[in-house]
Order: C-alpha cells, then structure tokens, then sequence
C-alpha cells in the first residue's frame, strides 16, 4: 500500500521513509548529479533523500531497505516512469517544490504575469474568488479584473500553492517584468482550443498514431495531449511551443471530513441532498423559426417547421456540443460557436450554477499527501468493485485496458458483452433476464427507421449494448463477496493514474447520500452544478418524450452504481429503453438522463482536463455492429 501510493501511477517517483507500518513521507527526487542512498548510510533529515530513475519496465524488490524504524516488505514492484511527462515532476514543478535546484528559477520569481480571460488562472482566480466551501460549496456571482486587489492578493495565493496554472505572480507596478516581455523561448503555452497547435495535436492522436504509428515512435495510444506536444516541438513543429506544467487544481485547498456515519462510507454526509427543478427554454417564435431556418441551411434539421422541437436548443446541442464532442469545452464556450452560425439568444444556460463546476481547471492534477493515497486506497478496495465491459471478440481493446488498469492501480474484471448478431443470442438475453421477453424487436426496429434513426444503421448494436450494461450492472451481485459499490467501464476507456484517489475524494466530500448512479464523464450536462466536480443531471423536458428528451448527457464510459439501489435503477431503466415507440431510449445513457427525475443521478462535467477518465481512439463497436447489420 505504501508504494502504491507514492508510485499511484507509472508516470509517478516517489521515496518514502517508514515511521511506521503506517507513516510515509515523500522525498525528493535525485537530481542529475545526486545519488540515491545506498544500505547503512545516516539520514539526518528527509532532505537527505532522494530517488533513483529505474531503467527497467518492472522491477519487483524482495525486502525493502529499512530506514527508519525497521519494517520488512515483501514482493514489492515499482514501476518505472514513462520517457515523458511524469506526474510527479508535472506536480513538483507546479506546487513550485523544487523551483531552487531549477533553471526557471528567474522566469517564474521574476516575471509577472496579468492573465487574460481564456489562461487557465485566470479561470482559476476566478472561481477561487466567487466559489467559497462552507460545509459544501457556494457560489457568489461577480467577478473582478486583473488590476483589481482581490484578484490580486487571490493570484499570489494560487502561485504560492502552485494550484490553477498561476505560474507567475501578479504584476503589481509598472517596473516588473511581464510575462509578454520574455523572449518566446523562456515561454510555455500548452495546446488549446482553438489553435493551430491544438489542431495538430488532435491530428496526432486521432489520426496520427492510429494510421502511422512508425511516424510517432515516442508516443501510443496511452499517450496523452502533453506528451503528443512535447514530441511535436521536439520535430520542430513551430506552431507548437513547449508545454506548461501541468494545472493542479484550483480546488483541492478545500478539504472536508465526512461525518462518521455508516452512510459517510459511500457519500458525502455533510453534502445537503439538492432539490432542483429543470429548466424550460421559452424562445419566441420568431426566435425559433430563425434557428431552424438557419440549421436547414446547414443541413441539419429538414422538412416543415415544427413547433414542438425548440430549434435554438437544437442548435447549441448540434453546432456547439456535438461538433466539439472531444474537445472538453465548457457550455460557454459551445454556446458561443453556436452563435457563429445561429442567432441563438442570450440568457440560457444547460448548466445553472455552471461556474460552479463548468470549468476545464477543476480536472487539474492533485498533490495527493501519502495519506491520502493510503486511505484512498484501502477505501477503494473494501467498497468497490470493478468491471469492464467488452464482447469477447474485442482482444486489442482488452489488452489496451488492460495496460490503462495497470497505469491506474485499478483491479478488475472482464464482463462479455452481448452481441445480438450471433445465433439465438436475443432469446438467451430474454431468458437471462437482460431483456424483457415481450420485447417485440422487429417492432422496434421498424420505429426506429420511422423515426429516422435508419442513417445510424440498425439498431442491432444498440440493443446489444444496453443487453451488456444490464449485464454489467447485475455482475457485483453475483460476487462471491459482494460490495458496495461497483464501477463499470467500457472498453476504449482509459482512467487518470490518480482515479482512486479521485473518487475517493469526490464520494467524501461532494456526493450527496441520495445518490444511486454517479457518471464519471458525461457529455453535454444537462442540469445543476452542485460543487467544483459534480452535477446534478436533470431531464431535458425541452426536446419531448417521444425523442427520449434526446441530445443530453451522452456517454456510459465510467459509471459507479449502489448496489442496494440497482434494483431499482433497473427496473425504472428497462421501462423506458425496452418501450419500443420510443427508440431513441434504447441508448441506456439518453434514457437515463430522461429519467433523471425519477432516478437520483449525479455527473462528472466533461470539460474537466484531464478528469477522471479519456477516452481510447478505438471507435465504436455499437455503431460499427449497427451498421453491418444494416
């Protein structure tokens, strides 16, 4: 447990000297002209320490050095950090702890900075600024400029703390020397949208990597937008700059202790349960009519205007959530790329309380204390259990996630999807309970080409998938030791290193006690932002029923059930997803956003950087199985 939490990832360095079996402290790493200690020598302080890079891949150590107080452990394997982007140096640099022994010393001390609207401080003073924790989280509308002292004085604090991507101080007289006055060299910048170099990057993983891997012999699949910049600067790709440290979160000076209740095991006590109401958007008709016009023209939307759509909403989801599905834009930022092509109105937001939790920072890394990782852990492992979902046919996407549960310390099990294209595999599904057995699928199939879902394929792989899920969720039951809670993932899902320490603080201290299913990323949130990495999904009322009030909340990646609740969720599931008038709620993740009325369903934004989770390049077999059986 020690070395898992001070070596959480595989990018991750970390020493540690053992006052007891239950005490451990980070040491520093060994600089380029430092040696790690060797058996029998004096430690006067931890300054003393340090540790060594290990060359090997894997490395399993029989007997750990005792330095302090003597303890012996066993089968120990530490793993070697990565060739880029190692997370504990990404933190060091950030949290400015070990800005002494570094060459930018000058340029983060000396220089100052007056971020502008769209840096990550800038963002992360004003959250600090209109977001106070008391027993949860309140946010104060209004926000103050660069010049202004509280702005200030709350800059110097995040730069102090190296949180939210201050890495200057603030200027503060007309003789300090402004980050725009540094030679492009001295500078960082890392990629985001919309830039040239974002664009590349994006090029890189989407396309890149997956058709040319002899192109990229640094990076895979695992490789993330950092270290995909990083490699293109080092081709000499001058619209690219080197990256910046990465942000650690602007959020996670906040720390709460839930109470010690039976419930405070798997929620946050603490936490007041929300009682929220979902928006209805009231446009003109004048307003209306102009959007639909204008997706007509983009070719999307066709046929006679009707009134019982809202077409400027339409429009936002289309031009501004769907078109950016990877980018993790905030709904501002969507909302206004809509608006270069629609008159959408002003005033409306899909998030209320959205600078509450809407903000890419608050997905930044953490300093995680060895503490922390230790409890996080032992928490893990008592409470949840992990499945991935994959049909049996996927062997490429079952190593890969493999190899992304491995980075992330993550124990799991296989569940074999459901594939209706295989011989007599719908009635097996009837019989095992996943599908109700009046469920007419010739029926279904037949509404679903009405209602115009025949440009997406059949809806074979559809049914499969929401069979699979039923599954999936139904498996922690089985357990011969059955737990609490249980996460399951898709297969082309890869988790943050720091997932469990992630979670554990996100139950603890954010998740209300009246939750039964929490979505670890979900695309297009539909509701209310309940604290910095939570919302409290609500259904879309404004697209009608009998589309499944579509286009909301996208994405059953990484979903964390109560098992005492399942059941239930099931049941009030199958009602919707089976009904087969209704086949925009097969997709098990629209219709559970259309019923979040009925059940308490709680969401991770997906604007968060890096968050929870990202999503592999594999495609999806839902869609490819839909399309063959066309």
């Amino acid at each position: 447990q020690v070395f898992w939490a001070l070596n959480m990832s595989s990018d991750r360095q970390g020493q540690c000297t053992l006052d007891s079996l239950m005490s451990c402290h980070d040491a520093s790493p060994c600089l380029d002209d430092q040696e790690p200690l060797q058996g029998g020598e004096n430690v006067q302080s931890r300054s003393d320490l340090c540790v060594s890079r290990f060359p090997q891949r894997r490395l399993f150590v029989f007997g750990l050095l005792v330095l302090i107080v003597p303890c012996a452990y066993t089968a120990v394997r530490i793993r070697a950090a990565p060739p880029r982007a190692k997370l504990q140096n990404e933190i060091s640099l950030s949290s400015r702890r070990h800005r002494s022994s570094s060459n930018e010393t000058a340029e983060f001390q000396e220089t100052c900075d007056r971020p502008l609207p769209d840096d990550p401080c800038y963002i992360s003073v004003q959250w600090a600024l209109n977001n106070t924790p008391d027993g949860h989280f309140r946010h104060h509308a209004g926000f103050k400029t660069p010049d202004s002292k509280a702005f200030q004085e709350t800059q110097a604090q995040l730069f102090a703390k190296g949180l939210g991507g201050c890495l200057y101080r603030p200027c503060t007289s007309a003789s300090d020397r402004r980050i725009n006055q540094v030679s492009p060299l001295e500078k960082c910048d890392t990629a985001v949208w919309p830039s040239v170099c974002y664009d590349r990057v994006k090029w890189v993983v989407h396309e890149g990597i997956p058709s040319h891997p002899e192109w990229y012999p640094q990076l895979s699949k695992f490789s993330d937008p950092k270290e995909v910049q990083e490699v293109l600067v080092d081709l000499g790709r001058k619209s690219c700059t080197k990256p910046c440290p990465s942000v650690l979160d602007p959020s996670a000076q906040h720390k709460f202790t839930a109470e010690q209740d039976p419930n405070s095991k798997v929620c946050a006590s603490l936490v007041p349960i929300p009682h929220l109401s979902t928006q209805v958007y009231n446009f003109s008709d004048e307003e209306d009519f102009a959007c639909f016009n204008a997706l007509v023209r983009q070719s999307l939307a066709g046929g006679a205007y009707n009134k019982g759509r809202k077409w400027c909403w339409v429009g936002v989801k289309q031009l501004g959530c769907h078109k950016h599905w990877p980018d993790r834009l905030t709904w501002q930022q969507m909302t206004d790329e809509a608006r270069k092509a629609i008159a959408i109105p002003q005033g409306f937001s899909p998030l209320t309380n959205a600078q509450m939790c809407d903000q890419q920072v608050l997905g930044g890394l953490v300093d995680w204390s060895a503490e922390d990782l230790i409890q996080a852990k032992a928490w893990f492992n008592a409470h949840i259990a992990v499945y991935v979902l994959s049909l049996p046919s996927s062997t490429d996407r079952r190593v890969a996630v493999k190899e992304c549960m491995r980075r992330a310390f993550v124990n799991f099990e296989f569940v074999d999807g459901v594939d209706i294209r295989q011989p007599n595999s719908l009635e097996s599904a009837k019989q095992e309970g996943l599908i109700p057995t009046s469920y007419n699928f010739q029926w279904a199939q037949q509404e679903a080409y009405k209602q115009g879902m025949g440009q997406f394929g059949s809806i074979t792989g559809t049914l499969g998938c929401a069979s699979g899920h039923f599954r999936a969720q139904l498996q922690g039951k089985k357990a011969h030791a059955p737990k609490s809670l249980s996460l399951v993932f898709e297969d082309d899902i890869c988790p943050s290193p720091d997932l469990i320490p992630r979670l554990w603080r996100l139950v603890h201290q954010e998740l209300p006690c009246d939750w039964q299913v929490l979505s670890l990323r979900s695309h297009c949130p539909f509701g209310h932002c309940i604290s910095p990495h939570l919302t409290r999904v609500l259904p879309d009322i404004n697209e009608p029923m009998s589309r499944c009030h579509h286009g909301v909340n996208y994405g059953f990646y990484g979903i964390l059930y109560r098992m005492d609740e399942i059941d239930t969720v099931q049941k009030a599931m199958k009602s919707v997803v089976f009904n087969e008038t209704i086949p925009l709620c097969l997709d098990v993740d629209v219709a559970l956003a259309a019923i979040s009325d009925e059940v308490r369903y709680y969401a991770v934004p997906p604007a968060h950087d890096p968050g929870f989770l990202r999503e592999l390049v594999e495609g999806s077999n839902r869609v490819s199985i839909n399309f063959q059986a066309r």
